[in-house]
């Protein structure tokens, strides 16, 4: 492979899909990757997009291919990432607050809008959490937590556990669980759980818990829309 000098990069749009490409830039020419041989891709010379479509091909400054010991990388297309958010929220979710206490033993928690089952035998659930929220540093193999399901006339204790803030739980009503994590007394479920496994997902992470108890009672489960709080329809 000839030395790499650097790497260049592209935007482009086509319709309503955009794509980036990146290029490493070596003595003068551009060229495939293997993995990519099997399917046509673009590349950028002269200001001009060109379709190759076999590895070993490249092309110099838009002349007939030939051989370069270059290497060009296509990014997957770009989504627009607010759209896309948009589109996940068509979904309604139910709300739930994960409790539990930080480094200095206070309890504190977090919104999520992620909580799902996942297995009966062995009693799991899981949760995502995005990597950049402060409370997520607390989630380690082993933590203890609660997950409360909130009622609908809890939207207000909902939107104060998604904010960063001193003491999150203040004002609210907690309460001892079997695991060492505080549970909210007005909740409608509550999931005492010990973190079973901690598994990347991009920007986020995905805490799956073994519930070592629980209980639930009446009431409707608070429902997130459209980027809004809502009660369920009857």
């Amino acid at each position: 492979m000839g030395r790499a000098k650097g790497i260049a990069s592209y935007a482009w749009r086509h319709g309503t899909k955009s794509f980036q490409i990146r290029r490493v830039l070596s003595r003068g020419g551009l060229c495939l990757d293997r993995e990519l041989s099997e399917n046509p891709i673009l590349d950028m010379t002269n200001d001009h997009f060109v379709k190759c479509c076999t590895a070993d091909m490249c092309l110099d400054n838009a002349r007939a291919p030939r051989r370069r010991n270059v290497q060009v990388m296509l990014d997957r297309p770009m989504l627009d990432a607010r759209e896309l958010r948009n589109a996940f929220g068509v979904l309604p979710t139910g709300v739930a607050v994960v409790s539990l206490k930080d480094e200095a033993g206070k309890p504190t928690g977090v919104t999520v809008g992620s909580f799902t089952s996942l297995s009966l035998s062995p009693a799991l659930c899981l949760f995502s959490l995005g990597k950049s929220q402060a409370s997520a540093r607390l989630f380690q193999e082993g933590v203890a937590f609660v997950v409360n399901v909130l009622p609908h006339q809890l939207a207000d204790v909902a939107w104060q556990f998604a904010k960063p803030a001193e003491d999150k739980c203040a004002g609210v009503a907690l309460s001892d669980t079997a695991v060492d994590a505080p549970r909210l007394r007005d909740a409608i479920a509550h999931f005492a759980c010990h973190a079973h496994a901690i598994h990347e997902g991009g920007d986020h992470i995905i805490v799956v818990g073994e519930i070592i108890d629980f209980d639930h009672g009446e009431g409707e489960a608070l429902v997130f829309y459209r980027g809004a709080m809502h009660k369920p329809a009857p």
